[in-house]
């Protein structure tokens, strides 16, 4: 499980392999495409506020998005 919800990367492999029957297959990528979707959002504010433009803007929930990111792909992130 990462920060914010979702299995790994690694992790969401090895659950789609023992998913067995296509139904529990279909619900664990739906809600890991809700997970991934939300933290993308979450990347996209963190990307924005970065701009000369908007760094005035506190940050907020994204600001270790980045973090997540690694954690989704890698299964840790360096701390």
């Amino acid at each position: 499980m990462i920060r914010g919800g979702g299995l790994c990367l690694p992790h969401l492999r090895l659950a789609l392999q023992a998913s067995g029957p296509a139904a529990g297959y279909q619900a664990l990528l739906a809600a890991q495409r809700e997970a991934w979707s939300a933290l993308m959002a979450e990347l996209d504010e963190f990307i924005r506020k970065n701009d000369y433009r908007f760094q005035h803007e506190p940050m907020g929930d994204e600001r270790d998005s980045w973090l997540r990111a690694l954690d989704a792909l890698l299964g840790y992130s360096p701390k």
